[in-house]
């Protein structure tokens, strides 16, 4: 089966950035939750009321032990996206996400910039890369 999604600009970054958190997730790095939930906080929308600097700390201060005793990871450590380790599903998140990040920053600047997102999308997951194309500037 094939889809085809239309969408405008702020979803494809949407897309974009849920597609990194969750591939990020997947190679185990779980302190990315604190990252999302400090963006909340700057935001000052959604779950934001519910959440405080002094919570953030209190997550950051859990996070490191889960890490360790959980996923066998050391702070900072990730399986990295091209590890063995790391499942399928991560890569192909990341090469989803990679193949709208180039798109979209083509579609905002066609000269071209020296950003990872201009680079071509080398394919990583086993699923073929999917196909992106601008169908309204």
């Amino acid at each position: 089966m094939r889809f085809r999604v239309t969408m405008n600009e702020r979803q494809a970054k949407l897309v974009i950035k849920a597609l990194d958190l969750y591939s990020r997730l997947g190679g185990g790095q779980i302190e990315e939750i604190e990252r999302f939930l400090r963006d909340q906080l700057v935001s000052g929308k959604g779950i934001a009321s519910r959440l405080s600097v002094k919570k953030l700390m209190v997550l950051r201060e859990y996070i490191g032990p889960i890490k360790r005793h959980v996923l066998a990871l050391r702070p900072g450590e990730s399986l990295g996206i091209t590890s063995g380790e790391a499942a399928d599903w991560t890569r192909e998140c990341y090469d989803v996400q990679r193949v709208i990040q180039n798109g979209v920053a083509w579609a905002e600047m066609p000269e071209g910039g020296s950003q990872v997102w201009f680079d071509d999308v080398d394919r990583l997951g086993s699923e073929p890369l999917p196909e992106f194309e601008v169908v309204e500037s």
